[in-house]
């Protein structure tokens, strides 16, 4: 089934489509047209307002000579409706053309048509945002936000994560019937036909809970302290408070390793790995980088490699909820044991910046905000390790003590996070690279060399800060707290 348009002899396939084109005829024609009509009317009022007796002398001439301006005007009209088809097919063909402009030239007058903007989505309302920041010094007052400050724990010397694999049960047989419960995660009403029938067949001895709740209150009490999240204040913006619920990175570390299965597998020495007298690369213990790191430390010091990954993700099937998760693993894993479920651990949620209209979502203030928030966030959970920038600790296992030097080895998530995390524009700027200098429109070059690949060192931001160059750099002129950490 096609459609026809009224105006011209295309035809169209969709009803949209021909909605759409209907739209171009404007009213550029009809003006012109309008003002045409208007000259008719006008000429003939003006003759039958003549005098009778120029009329009556004249009358052959006037009739002529209005017939004759009538058909001039009606020549004009066509021309003018040529010249409007043969402009929209040529408009039809440049549809795709952003804010395109049309001039119309009609006899001596020209009539300037726009096209409708292109709705751009919320990303690229971002990125116009940042192209047009400003080089000044970002300051919490300037944008509207306010950073709270977060008390940190002291010090730890030693960090024990050895694990006691024995539990107060109030008897032997409730720490089992708990344990069953938790192994095969059975249902409450499961559980208590299970516990009743368990009564009916007891000893007097026994000690079992007298619900499921109870005894599941009492597993509550039994956690172990690095289990534990705290929630805490960190940002203020629009008056509303922003919290962050973590817990310790050392707290993390520890569930990691009082895990023998996993304890057993980490390897924390440089270990060089070589196939047919070739160096090859397989986990990061075999890497340069972990080998450089080695040498400046003492002999019988091991590397703690932090790996810190994080990803928004939505927690319902409907998607109205979501969640900004960071997960924390350990380099020293194997990659073979790191990929399974019981390799990693939540560290915390990230607070989420919210906005009450499209208009605040799209502004300068809000965008700093949330980048602030982002790496306070990141600061308050990563800060224990500026202490051991420059020392080391004893990590306590079950299978002796260790010298350690903790390091964050790599920092994981999707383009707008690592954008994030270095305080670069996004992906429509000069430089978009996160990680580089290369321009856009070498991104996909592969003949640069080496020599003209300049990566994004700390040293050299902080530099480019100082010059007051961040635009020109695809940078924002703020303070990067991962610069400050091991």
């Amino acid at each position: 089934m096609t459609f026809k348009c009224p105006h011209c002899s295309r035809d169209f396939s969709h009803r949209t489509a021909l909605r759409n084109h209907i739209k171009i005829h404007g009213s550029a024609i009809d003006n012109y047209l309008q003002e045409i009509e208007n000259e008719r009317n006008n000429i003939i009022i003006q003759n039958e307002n003549e005098d009778d007796e120029e009329q009556q002398d004249d009358e052959t001439y006037h009739l002529e000579d209005v017939e004759e301006n009538l058909n001039q005007l009606d020549q004009q009209e066509k021309m003018v409706y040529n010249i409007e088809e043969t402009n929209i097919l040529d408009r039809e063909t440049n549809m795709d053309i952003e804010r395109e402009s049309v001039e119309i030239n009609v006899g001596k007058e020209k009539v300037n048509v726009e096209d409708v903007d292109i709705e751009d989505d919320d990303d690229d309302d971002g990125d116009d945002a940042e192209r047009e920041m400003e080089d000044e010094e970002i300051t919490q007052k300037g944008v509207g936000f306010e950073l709270i400050s977060v008390e940190y724990p002291p010090v730890a010397k030693i960090i024990d994560v050895t694990m006691s694999c024995k539990t107060n049960f109030p008897s032997e047989e409730f720490g089992n019937f708990m344990n069953l419960l938790v192994k095969w995660n059975l249902s409450d009403a499961c559980s208590n036909e299970i516990l009743q029938f368990s009564k009916s067949i007891a000893r007097d001895d026994v000690v079992l809970p007298t619900s499921v709740k109870q005894g599941q209150k009492f597993l509550h009490q039994l956690v172990e302290p690095h289990l534990s999240f705290k929630k805490v204040a960190i940002m203020k913006y629009n008056n509303e408070i922003y919290y962050l619920h973590y817990r310790q990175i050392f707290d993390a570390v520890k569930e990691l390793l009082s895990n023998n299965n996993i304890l057993k597998h980490c390897v924390f020495k440089f270990t060089p790995l070589y196939y047919q007298n070739q160096r090859i690369y397989g986990e990061q213990f075999n890497v340069k980088w972990w080998e450089k790191t080695q040498k400046t430390l003492p002999n019988t010091a091991n590397v703690l490699s932090i790996i810190l990954y994080s990803d928004a993700t939505t927690c319902d099937q409907l998607g109205k909820s979501s969640e900004h998760p960071v997960y924390l693993t350990l380099g020293n894993i194997p990659n073979w044991h790191r990929n399974k479920p019981d390799a990693k651990v939540l560290l915390c949620y990230l607070p989420m910046l919210k906005a009450k209209t499209n208009s605040e979502k799209r502004s300068r203030s809000f965008l700093l905000a949330k980048k602030a928030l982002f790496q306070h966030a990141f600061d308050v959970i990563m800060h224990p390790l500026l202490s051991y920038k420059d020392r080391d600790f004893d990590l306590q296992t079950n299978n002796g003590d260790m010298w350690c030097f903790p390091h964050i080895s790599t920092l994981l998530g999707d383009l707008p996070e690592n954008a994030t995390q270095t305080l670069t524009y996004s992906v429509n700027s000069n430089h978009p690279c996160h990680k580089c200098l290369i321009s856009g429109e070498d991104l996909n070059n592969l003949r640069l060399s080496n020599n003209q690949i300049e990566l994004r060192m700390p040293k050299m931001m902080k530099d480019i800060l100082d010059q007051q160059l961040a635009y020109q750099y695809s940078i924002y002129n703020m303070n990067n707290i991962f610069w400050k950490y091991p």
